[in-house]
């Protein structure tokens, strides 16, 4: 893998699921997938802020006209047809990494005015999590199975939430001692 971190799955559902704990550089997409497609995973992308900057590019045996312009409209960074070259995507992988962190580098800033930005990003999931956990210790003997199931997967949710925000502090670091 040519000392990338690589993390496959079949589909932008299994997709979506990896990013709630992962967050990488790039992101490399067919645009056939089973389950939800290259277009539709790109969509969802796109809603959630922390991850809509993340370089996409699409990779296709679709002959459709115009297809790239579509998707480069779309806000892909890149396309790339089948059968391809394995050291073009490569050279093409490393440019858009190389872009992205310049990008970064120059952007990016935990710090809003005198406020970390952070902070409401952690707090936000951190409350969530102590909250649903007192009311769990607090009240396990008059809770409903279900009800409590609920509140378990709020915790988890809050916490996926939590280890996203960790992931992007660190990245976050790892820019600054570069």
């Amino acid at each position: 893998f040519h000392d990338y971190e690589v993390k496959t799955v079949h589909n932008g559902f299994e997709a979506l699921k990896l990013l709630e704990v992962w967050v990488p550089h790039l992101i490399l997409c067919d645009i056939m997938m089973p389950v939800m497609d290259g277009h539709v995973f790109h969509e969802e992308l796109q809603k959630d802020k922390s991850l809509a900057a993340i370089p996409l590019v699409y990779l296709t045996a679709k002959t459709e006209e115009n297809l790239a312009r579509k998707c480069l409209n779309k806000g892909a960074d890149d396309f790339v047809s089948k059968p391809f070259k394995a050291n073009e995507l490569l050279e093409i992988l490393k440019t858009k990494i190389e872009r992205f962190e310049k990008i970064k580098k120059a952007h990016f800033s935990i710090y809003k005015g005198k406020k970390k930005h952070f902070v409401h990003e952690i707090n936000t999931p951190l409350n969530g999590i102590v909250g649903i956990a007192t009311l769990l210790t607090d009240h396990s003997d008059n809770l409903e199975k279900e009800d409590a199931l609920v509140l378990y997967q709020s915790i988890k949710k809050s916490g996926e939430r939590l280890n996203r925000t960790m992931q992007n502090l660190l990245m976050y670091e790892e820019l600054i001692e570069n």
